[in-house]
């Protein structure tokens, strides 16, 4: 098989160099994708016990998240700036 796409690479006209190169990166790619199979595989048969970060937002959550609720809510109270960048006043 590696024989095989390295002559197509040199036959799409590919010098020897870029040939292995596109060798090697099909060979990156579809060993990655097997990886991550073969991953969510494993996790569809033991899922983990640790809930993932965005099945943990609820629409509570969503709705006002305070530190962010705060300081919009501050900022009236705090003054407006000029054009410059100094306080007004």
């Amino acid at each position: 098989m590696v024989e095989e796409i390295i002559d197509c690479a040199l036959a799409w006209g590919l010098s020897p160099g870029l040939a292995v190169r596109a060798y090697r990166t099909i060979r990156s790619y579809v060993y990655g994708d097997l990886i991550f199979r073969r991953a969510a595989a494993r996790r569809a048969e033991h899922p983990p016990s640790k809930r993932y970060f965005p099945d943990m937002v609820t629409e509570a959550d969503a709705a006002q998240p305070p530190r962010l609720d705060a300081i919009i809510t501050g900022l009236p109270a705090r003054g407006t700036r000029s054009a410059s960048g100094a306080p007004a006043g």
